[in-house]
């Protein structure tokens, strides 16, 4: 099974580490809001159930893209037709094996996430998560969410720069291959996959995402199952658009909630907020409302 180190980034530009600000926010509904600071608990949702229904398989069209770019590439170095063609028959065997590993892996995990972003007050997420504008953003001190068992990316929206360092590891991947490194080839498959769960359509680039990814195995019976935790955590399901879709919890520590900021058609008083809070041991956190004039 997959071998998570979450130190590792296959794609440089998706390093959380390269943050500046060190709170992020997640915008939620009223219930969402409630169930987070009572529980401590943050809920990872099947990447397949987000917003983005191009979710992972805009991941794979990178791949394709930057195949097709590795062959260009190398055959531009050859001489001769014949030269040519042996390259294109010598890379076709390596990047079918590539390939086959990324299919086989995504039988075999459900990326899960719990998402964030940068902006603290973003129209576009009030209405699309946070009940159009009624519900709250919290805001997360990043590195009590880097303690967390999962793997923290940055979302990369820059489709050049998804191409070019894309192509970078598929050429690591055919030197592994050459080498017959197998072990060492398999797990950065793997991680490759999870690293294109970081790449996104520039079309949500004003969300300025930042995701806390945590895999999930599916076994030979079709159960999916926590591996990666000691003790496992429960797989639980709940419905989505009519669809049962999996998710984990993850406990939080307390100090991480670092401030709470009011949906701009949401009426509640800032105290009524700040009351709530300290009942549920989260102190000192800033409560603020949306300065967005949205009603």
């Amino acid at each position: 099974f997959i071998q998570v180190n979450y130190g590792v980034f296959m794609f440089d530009s998706i390093n959380i580490n390269s943050l500046v600000d060190k709170t992020i926010y997640h915008y939620c509904d009223a219930h969402a809001f409630l169930s987070i600071c009572q529980n401590k608990k943050l809920w990872f949702n099947d990447l397949h159930s987000m917003n983005d229904f191009s979710e992972r398989h805009y991941g794979y069209e990178i791949w394709e893209l930057s195949a097709s770019q590795v062959i260009s590439e190398e055959i531009g170095k050859m001489v001769t037709e014949d030269e040519k063609n042996k390259k294109i028959q010598e890379l076709k065997v390596f990047l079918d094996k590539i390939d086959e590993f990324m299919h086989l892996s995504g039988r075999k995990y459900i990326y899960t996430a719990a998402c964030f972003s940068r902006n603290s007050d973003l129209l576009s997420q009030w209405r699309g998560y946070a009940n159009d504008g009624q519900g709250y953003c919290i805001g997360f001190d990043i590195d009590y969410l880097l303690q967390l068992n999962s793997y923290a990316v940055s979302v990369l929206y820059n489709r050049e720069k998804q191409v070019k360092e894309s192509v970078e590891e598929i050429c690591h991947l055919i030197q592994l291959i050459k080498n017959e490194k197998w072990q060492e080839f398999e797990e950065l498959v793997e991680m490759y996959c999870l690293n294109t769960a970081a790449l996104k359509n520039s079309s949500f680039s004003e969300e300025e995402e930042v995701r806390l990814l945590y895999p999930l195995s599916v076994d030979e019976n079709l159960k999916v199952n926590d591996i990666l935790t000691n003790p496992p955590m429960d797989v639980k399901f709940r419905i989505k658009q009519n669809i049962p879709t999996p998710y984990i919890e993850i406990p939080f520590d307390k100090g991480a909630i670092r401030e709470v900021i009011i949906g701009p058609k949401n009426p509640v008083l800032e105290t009524a907020i700040s009351i709530f809070l300290e009942t549920n041991s989260l102190r000192d956190v800033k409560v603020r409302r949306s300065i967005i004039p949205y009603c």
